[in-house]
């Protein structure tokens, strides 16, 4: 929005991607993408293309390197079935299928696997932390203006056009406005009239030190995966929690977490957790995020329900809602994104 000319100020109820954009881990891919309607692939396959260049002119700008790497997703025991396949073609997605002998070649250390695996090559990832600081500096350095501890509190409309909003720290008057409020954007639009589905949905990660290399790949086994960081740390991940805003950890979760990485690594053995921490994803019905102008307040426009593929649908989510704003066609339909009227 600011580099098509706007004046954009940005409201933060806490302290900037300290949210889901901080908790996710960073893989560019969903997890099992086949699964995945044709709408999420579409934002998907534009922001893959996109980030290597983000990640350029990021570190060209700020210094800040958000180690974007092509690392790869392996997943030991999944067959590439004509239906895989068949995706893959459609979505212009390579896939190798490897046998025992060559997971072990890429992956010693992992868990003997027999029968068939599936390995996407071009699968990368980001620390998101590192994304988040990145993108704070550039648009700082930008003149993007940024209020954290500002939480919105109220829509301000007359006559069914928006005005601004309210916060905690006084009004803010706006042409346009945009509820990109991750878990909490339907509790900021309840009072405008609208049911949006989304809802929060807890997700705890736990955290390795180890020598770097002892992984190479992001490993997907039995919806629980690692991902390796060049620093020897690695992630193991996820729970499935629908337990309101509560961010808590549990200890149940951090014990399942190890036992299922332990299970697709096990030299992790000799290691220590070193950290534990949630978050609350946007969760929607089908992963299918809201990109939509509120049907009752004009120039009042949603971006949320990204649920657990945020990082990754991100640059196409922000590149079609500006298309939107801008009252112009995008890369791709707005039809799929819409609020049902």
């Amino acid at each position: 929005l600011h580099h098509a000319g706007a004046a954009v100020t940005l409201l933060e109820r806490g302290s900037t991607c300290r949210e889901a954009s901080w908790a996710g881990g960073g893989i560019l891919s969903p997890l099992v993408p086949w699964n995945y309607p044709d709408a999420v692939s579409d934002l998907v396959s534009w922001s893959q293309r996109y980030y290597p260049g983000l990640a350029r002119e990021l570190q060209d700008e700020t210094g800040i390197d958000i180690e974007r790497v092509q690392c790869g997703l392996l997943m030991p025991g999944v067959s590439d079935d004509p239906d895989i396949r068949t995706w893959a073609e459609t979505h212009q997605c390579r896939l190798q299928g490897i046998d025992a002998v060559q997971l072990h070649t890429l992956e010693p250390s992992l868990a003997a696997c027999p029968g068939r695996s599936i390995l996407l090559p071009d699968v990368a990832q980001i620390r998101n932390p590192r994304l988040c600081k990145a993108l704070i500096s550039s648009l700082r350095e930008q003149g993007v203006g940024i209020h954290e501890q500002t939480e919105v509190t109220g829509i301000v409309e007359r006559g069914g056009r928006i005005l601004g909003v309210r916060t905690v720290q006084g009004d803010f008057s706006a042409g346009q406005v945009v509820i990109a409020g991750g878990a909490w954007s339907s509790s900021l639009l309840r009072d405008t009239g609208l049911d949006l589905p989304v809802e929060p949905v807890r997700g705890q990660m736990i955290q390795f030190q180890v020598p770097p290399g002892l992984l190479k790949h992001i490993v997907l086994y039995q919806d629980h995966y690692l991902i390796p960081r060049l620093d020897g740390l690695i992630l193991a991940g996820s729970t499935l929690e629908y337990v309101g805003y509560d961010k808590s950890t549990t200890d149940e979760a951090h014990d399942f977490l190890v036992r299922q990485a332990l299970k697709q690594l096990p030299a992790l053995s000799s290691y220590e957790v070193v950290r534990h921490w949630a978050g609350l994803r946007p969760g929607s019905p089908d992963g299918i995020p809201i990109i939509d102008e509120h049907p009752h307040i004009k120039e009042l426009f949603i971006n949320t329900g990204h649920f657990r593929n945020g990082v990754v649908m991100a640059p196409a989510s922000a590149r079609l809602l500006v298309d939107r704003m801008q009252k112009r066609g995008s890369f791709t339909s707005y039809e799929p994104y819409m609020l049902e009227k």
